[in-house]
């Protein structure tokens, strides 16, 4: 049996249409939860695939969102078109000085993070 990438693994779980699935379950649990304004959140490896799909239904949740991605041109790009709530930050949680940078530009933007989703 052929070996397959971790996101086309993860994908296949959600069916055909897996955006459509991911923003169902992604929504049943934003109405599930506690009630609360929009906040700040973080998601990595968000500059494609089911990373960049949460940070875009957490952007139309009027969320503020750091999008990162260690491929700059994919992450500035993506964050490009979600909107001035979305800020791209070049992280590779593989590299521990890509880590600290990150985590300087994070805390100079902001002092809570109310949302992570590593991956």
């Amino acid at each position: 049996m052929p070996v397959q990438h971790k996101e086309a693994q993860g994908r296949e779980g959600l069916g055909m249409d897996w955006k459509s699935r991911l923003r169902d379950l992604f929504e049943a649990r934003i109405r599930s939860g506690p009630k609360r304004e929009p906040g700040t959140a973080l998601v990595t490896g968000a500059g494609r695939g089911i990373g960049l799909e949460l940070v875009r239904q957490l952007a139309d949740l009027r969320w503020h969102v750091f999008l990162t991605s260690r491929q700059k041109d994919a992450g500035l790009s993506a964050a490009s078109q979600l909107g001035p709530q979305v800020r791209f930050v070049h992280l590779d949680v593989t590299n521990e000085n890509s880590i600290r940078r990150a985590y300087q530009e994070v805390a100079a933007s902001t002092t809570v993070l109310d949302l992570l989703i590593t991956q």
